[in-house]
């Protein structure tokens, strides 16, 4: 048995549940970023507000 063709048949098996792993991480770290980002903002114009 080749063992280049076990890789690419194991690689095109998880294939999906890596790309599906990819979409739902790089998801979460974008609402991370987003939450982040937002809840800095709020506090700027909080900021702004008792000026």
């Amino acid at each position: 048995m080749n063992p280049s063709i076990m890789i690419t048949e194991t690689v095109s098996y998880w294939m999906p549940f890596v790309s599906i792993g990819i979409v739902i991480v790089g998801g979460l770290c974008m609402g991370i970023y987003h939450i982040a980002t937002f809840n800095s903002y709020k506090a700027k114009q909080k900021h702004k507000e008792h000026q």
